[in-house]
């Protein structure tokens, strides 16, 4: 089974992350903007994962839909996490 206690380490990969603040700004020739922000979590083969998957999704379509779409008159936005454990908020 993946992510229990001793095989944790295991199964991470072993990657070097540096964590820094970067903004980048690109002009396109399109009338949307794009915009997202992420943060490093836990990757899919720790306990958390599972649970960060849910709560990206119960943002999306509980919260994040309503404040972006609704309120804020973007096309869209929401909340997902990826296999090695990037949480990334987007919206256009």
């Amino acid at each position: 089974m993946y992510g229990n206690g001793n095989n944790y380490e295991k199964l991470r990969l072993k990657t070097h992350y540096e964590a820094k603040n970067q903004k980048t700004h690109f002009v396109l020739p399109f009338s949307v903007n794009y915009l997202g922000q992420s943060i490093l979590t836990v990757p899919y083969c720790h306990p958390h994962f599972a649970s960060l998957k849910v709560a990206a999704k119960l943002m999306s379509s509980k919260f994040l839909h309503s404040e972006i779409r609704e309120k804020g008159g973007a096309y869209g936005g929401g909340a997902a996490i990826g296999k090695e454990g990037h949480f990334m908020f987007y919206s256009y």
